[in-house]
């Protein structure tokens, strides 16, 4: 089956889906631009779109258009509505663990945080009271202690894995799921700056691990991995080889995360 993803704006999550998508098999291509007679030329069977307020695709033809957006329309799916019945709740993309004894080093810290410690305010002065070994990543560069520059997404879970205490705001489920699957210790910031320095001293200096509330791993790996995400959303299409090609795939990733 040929898959058209048409690239409005970046999105891991779609990016995601359509990466299931590729290992079941599909043929995908990729497109930035309208270009008609290109999408001609690729004859797709499904075509995925992330276009905003769009509810098809503007190329008409025999494929199916899937849209990631927040419409309403027909085979249209959003992350944000919980009320929508196209909503797709936050999942994990699965990505690599495995890192060599050579390389622990590179991926092991005391703190590690993805994006801006400045969303923790002053809740992170303990490491740099303590200066503990802190590694946070950023596209955009931060002239203070700890920033390590920018970070590919696929080696965010090594990460996570060789550090300490992962810190994450209580309400960023996304990133609470990648630290528990990835086998990392979250430390939960929820708005009690003295309980927040005392989890990362504890995970730092008596190696304490914590769980995140109401999150497993178990959870994680049956029900909330973008397959079973990928795998339900093609079903409802009423694509079912593709559903059940996306879990068998899944079933042969799943194991080294047990």
């Amino acid at each position: 089956m040929k898959i058209l993803y048409y690239i409005d704006h970046h999105d891991s999550r779609v990016e995601s889906i359509v990466a299931c998508l590729k290992l079941a098999g599909c043929n995908a291509g990729y497109l930035t631009q309208m270009d008609t007679k290109s999408i001609y030329e690729f004859n797709p069977d499904v075509v995925i779109h992330n276009i905003p307020d769009v509810e098809q695709f503007p190329v008409q033809g025999k494929c199916i258009s899937v849209g990631f957006n927040d419409t309403e329309g027909v085979n249209c799916f959003t992350f944000t509505n919980e009320n929508s019945s196209g909503y797709i709740a936050p999942f994990v993309s699965l990505k690599s663990i495995d890192v060599k004894d050579d390389e622990i080093d590179k991926y092991s810290s005391d703190v590690v945080y993805f994006g801006s410690p400045l969303t923790f305010e002053t809740a992170t002065s303990i490491i740099y009271e303590k200066k503990l070994r802190f590694r946070f990543f950023s596209a955009n560069a931060h002239n203070i202690y700890g920033y390590a520059g920018a970070c590919n997404s696929n080696e965010y879970f090594k990460h996570y894995r060789h550090a300490k205490a992962s810190i994450v705001n209580g309400f960023d489920i996304a990133r609470l799921q990648d630290i528990v699957v990835s086998g990392g210790n979250p430390v939960v910031f929820s708005g009690d700056v003295t309980d927040f320095s005392n989890k990362i001293s504890d995970a730092v200096y008596n190696n304490k691990k914590y769980d995140a509330e109401g999150i497993t791993k178990k959870d994680i790996l049956d029900n909330k991995t973008s397959f079973d995400a990928s795998s339900r959303l093609f079903k409802q299409l009423g694509l079912n080889k593709i559903s059940k090609d996306i879990m068998t795939v899944k079933q042969t990733v799943v194991g080294k995360y047990i």
